[in-house]
């Protein structure tokens, strides 16, 4: 903490961005005015049909300044985060991580305090988790968590996105080797997409494990994100500086942000997008190479 002038400190917060406070002599309380800094690190973003943007430990309005400081903040996840981040229909987020060194489940809306639910027994939940998705098994609605060699994890989780109960392991069948695994999208309840080393692969169930169909075309970089939402499928493709949008049925591209091949910083331009979340005709994703979040719209 640094006092500026009287009443005004410079508070360092999360991950190192500093905030702007000032102190209010009557209620006793510091008082968040301004939010200064650049977001340096990002796995998992949220984002629901309103627009509220959840990342890190707090939310944002879809109509926030960028200087605005996150709204509802919770106790932050241990570096470098949560995991990729699963919306359900009931617009209620879930998104594995680790808190005070124990496995973590944060759940809940974004129109309020995200709950960072701790379990300190009983839950298998490894800290390399990348990618993440939701779908039922055996009745029960079931979160599967994969790192970045594609093994994976799966956990029983209520409507409200809590953790009930571990499940076991799941394993990711490409038909050819993968390097990395980053991201996973439920195409259809038992079509699950597997962003791997540039390409889409679509997976069919095989008894608790997802073995690959098919493999999509398409000309992308040597790895991509992505997240589904509405019929599309909105990829973040890092190393051409682009976001393309693609028809889930016809896996035609819809739109494209950013420029190929040419990274830039202006807000026209990407510089390696990588984690993204869509809701709806919206998406938000992180503009790594610029330290940015970075919202986008289809109209």
């Amino acid at each position: 903490m640094a006092l500026l002038r009287e009443g005004l400190f410079a508070v360092s917060g999360l991950g190192g961005i500093l905030h702007l406070m000032a102190w209010d002599g009557e209620k006793q309380q510091m008082t968040l005015v301004r939010r200064i800094g650049c977001v340096p690190v990002c796995r998992g973003i949220g984002l629901d049909r309103e627009g509220n943007v959840w990342w890190h430990a707090g939310s944002w309005k879809w109509t926030d300044r960028p200087d605005t400081p996150l709204r509802f903040g919770v106790n932050a996840p241990g570096y470098p985060g949560v995991a990729q981040v699963v919306m359900l229909d009931n617009d209620s987020m879930a998104a594995p991580g680790e808190m005070w060194g124990k496995p973590a489940f944060y759940h809940g809306p974004l129109t309020g305090e995200v709950q960072g639910q701790r379990v300190d027994q009983g839950c298998g939940l490894k800290k390399d988790r990348v990618g993440c998705a939701v779908y039922k098994s055996k009745g029960a609605l079931t979160l599967l968590a994969i790192n970045e060699a594609g093994t994976g994890q799966a956990f029983a989780i209520g409507s409200d996105c809590r953790y009930q109960r571990d499940l076991g392991s799941v394993a990711l069948k490409p038909a050819a080797p993968v390097k990395a695994w980053t991201s996973l999208a439920m195409k259809e309840p038992d079509t699950l997409l597997g962003a791997a080393d540039g390409h889409v692969v679509e997976m069919t169930r095989d008894g608790n494990d997802w073995k690959e169909a098919r493999r999509w075309r398409a000309d992308f970089g040597a790895a991509i994100w992505f997240a589904a939402d509405a019929g599309r499928l909105w990829v973040a493709d890092r190393d051409r500086h682009r976001i393309v949008v693609l028809d889930l049925a016809t896996e035609k591209p819809l739109a494209v942000f950013g420029t190929p091949d040419k990274p830039g910083a202006d807000l026209a331009a990407l510089s390696g997008p990588t984690a993204i979340a869509a809701r709806g005709e919206r998406a938000v994703v992180y503009d790594a190479g610029n330290q940015r979040l970075v919202r986008l719209s289809l109209h």
